[in-house]
């Protein structure tokens, strides 16, 4: 069984679908097999942010019959992949509430822990891309070894993580979090002491990453950059996690 580590924004346009990309396509570049799955469907596709929006496989709508845990390597030689990651995204932005009721959000939500299982279980880490509904944060905080929040430094920014971070906590985890923003050194100790998480990294600029990712180059290909430090830390960390929970 491998690992699962769900990266959740406690507000918008914070970044974490880029990090979460790059964890999953690092941890391929490091000799890992991963996957990365979709939980928001109000976002614009984790398959846009991989550049694989026009590329044909499976996404959630084909897993509407699914029951039971699911056979996670044939799941995954489904799905659209790039750089050795397969990901299994939205069928299209909102897709999951759409007129057409593909798939039922009450019901897509059920199905979200047999999913996750099979993946993990034919991969070293599934990378979860989550939102901040209430119903996908308690499957997330029950299934993830790892929950990952981004928070950014301005004042609407920090008040979004003062809810979200409390939820998480009544949900049972114990989030790791990550600055993105202006001032976000100088800000660490107050959040620790605030809030009463762990601060574990800050998200640093990266000028050429829109760009690339508008190009359909996904976050974390090129091997270096701010953002590629801070996913090679989590990964590490990670492992860490595991090892120490082997040992126990």
């Amino acid at each position: 069984m491998g690992q699962i580590i769900a990266v959740v924004p406690a507000s918008g346009g914070v970044g974490a679908t880029s990090l979460g990309a790059a964890l999953a396509v690092r941890a391929c570049a490091a000799g890992r097999s991963a996957v990365a799955v979709d939980l928001d469907p109000w976002s614009g596709g984790l398959d846009v942010t991989f550049g694989l929006e026009q590329e044909p496989g499976w996404r959630w709508d084909q897993l509407r019959e699914a029951s039971g845990i699911v056979d996670g390597e044939r799941l995954a030689a489904r799905l659209p992949s790039v750089l050795g990651v397969p990901v299994l995204a939205m069928p299209t932005p909102g897709g999951v509430v759409g007129t057409d009721a593909q798939l039922n959000p009450t019901a897509w939500v059920e199905r979200v822990p047999d999913v996750l299982a099979g993946l993990a279980d034919a991969h070293d880490v599934t990378v979860v891309d989550a939102c901040r509904d209430e119903r996908v944060l308690q499957v997330v905080v029950a299934e993830a070894d790892a929950v990952v929040v981004v928070v950014g430094t301005r004042t609407p920014e920090l008040a979004a993580a003062a809810a979200v971070l409390p939820a998480l906590q009544a949900l049972g985890a114990d989030p790791w979090v990550v600055l993105r923003g202006p001032g976000a050194g100088e800000l660490e100790d107050i959040i620790i002491d605030e809030l009463d998480v762990e601060v574990v990294g800050v998200l640093g600029e990266d000028g050429k990453l829109a760009g690339e990712v508008a190009e359909g180059v996904p976050p974390g290909h090129r091997g270096r950059g701010p953002v590629v430090a801070l996913a090679d830390r989590l990964l590490l960390r990670l492992v860490t996690v595991a090892e120490l929970g082997r040992t126990a």
